[in-house]
């Protein structure tokens, strides 16, 4: 009997012990999600760099292979047309004097994570068969959904959560709150 009472005591003790290691083990192989926020700021510095300075191949970089994009009516969008209309749009702008992100915050759970940002974007734009240049500045704030791949963290769906346009200082739009 005694033998039977220390078989079951020692289980109970296996299972608490087995219980409390493995929540040790979860804790010392995830990542600090200090690390995992820091790295999602550096994709969101690198995808304002890339559209700072026009470079197609960083921006393209930024996007998942495996996301499905809509155009504005809810079109499927292949990675060529997304290139191709940020191209378009780039050779619009004849300069970026500013554009920034502000990271407001960012909730990583696991290979997820939430960030919410505020963007502020300061360009001048052409005007199609023109040779007239608007001061464009848009302000935005996002919701954005990211996932930790292979590659790094990437963003698979961004929320607008409202914001303002403004050309030569009249305010032409403004976006309602998602």
């Amino acid at each position: 009997m005694m033998t039977t009472l220390t078989r079951s005591a020692r289980t109970t003790g296996l299972a608490v012990l087995a219980a409390v290691g493995g929540c040790s083990y979860q804790d010392t192989i995830r990542l600090d999600p200090e690390v995992d926020r820091e790295a999602i700021r550096q994709q969101i510095g690198a995808a304002i760099d890339a559209t700072r300075t026009k470079d197609i191949e960083a921006y393209m970089a930024q996007i998942p292979e495996d996301i499905v994009l809509h155009d504005p009516d809810g079109n499927p969008m292949s990675r060529d047309q997304v290139r191709e209309q940020v191209l378009a749009a780039w050779a619009q702008i004849q300069e970026t004097r500013y554009i920034g992100a502000d990271v407001d915050t960012i909730v990583v759970s696991g290979d997820s994570a939430v960030v919410h940002t505020t963007q502020t974007w300061d360009r001048l734009v052409v005007r199609p068969d023109t040779a007239v240049v608007d001061t464009v500045l848009s302000l935005t704030r996002q919701r954005e959904f990211w996932r930790r791949t292979p590659e790094g963290w990437r963003a698979y769906e961004v929320r607008n959560l409202g914001g303002t346009t403004r050309v030569n200082g009249v305010l032409i739009s403004r976006m309602p709150d998602g």
